[in-house]
C-alpha cells in the first residue's frame, strides 16, 4: 500500500497534533465501492488521515457497518 512510509513517520514523530482529514473523493478513490455517505461518516470518527483510509478499506472489504452505534451490550461481548 502506498501509505506505509507515512504511517511509520506519523507514529515516530507526529508533526501536527490535529491532522487534516482525508478528502471524500480521495477516500472513495482509495477504497473502491465506498459510498459518499460512508466516507462522510468515516471523516466524523476523528481518525488520522491514514487511519481513515485504512478504515475505509476495511469497511468495503469486510462489510463493516459504519453507522452502527456501539452500545454496552456490544462492548461486553
Amino acid at each position: 500500500m502506498e501509505d506505509i512510509k507515512k504511517v511509520y513517520g506519523q507514529m515516530k514523530c507526529p508533526w501536527d497534533h490535529t491532522p487534516q482529514s482525508t478528502d471524500v473523493e480521495e477516500l472513495m478513490r482509495r477504497a473502491p465501492g465506498l459510498s459518499r455517505k460512508e466516507a462522510l461518516r468515516i471523516q466524523q470518527l476523528g481518525l488520522t488521515p491514514d487511519e481513515e483510509v485504512d478504515f475505509a478499506y476495511i469497511v468495503v472489504n469486510n462489510g463493516i457497518d459504519v453507522f452502527y452505534e456501539g452500545n454496552q451490550a456490544y462492548f461486553a461481548r
